[in-house]
């Protein structure tokens, strides 16, 4: 199962960068574009997970988000 998700609000190259370092990840819209567009969406898969570690996976995900926000607004 994946899910997409777009904030225009910030770059998800550089969420991507924090969520690694908050131990999750997700795939960066860019990368789903051969001309680098879409740096606003990502998507994520969480198929063979279990639902402990996809609501962990949210939470660390959610922390790297604020991260981000924080960042973008500075």
């Amino acid at each position: 199962m994946t899910l997409q998700g777009e904030d225009a609000a910030v770059d998800t190259r550089r969420l991507f960068e924090i969520a690694l370092a908050e131990g999750v990840a997700f795939i960066p819209g860019t990368a789903l574009s051969p001309s680098q567009q879409f740096a606003d969406a990502f998507r994520l898969c969480f198929a063979s997970t279990s639902p402990e570690r996809t609501r962990e996976g949210v939470a660390r995900l959610t922390r790297a988000l604020d991260l981000a926000l924080d960042e973008a607004a500075a």
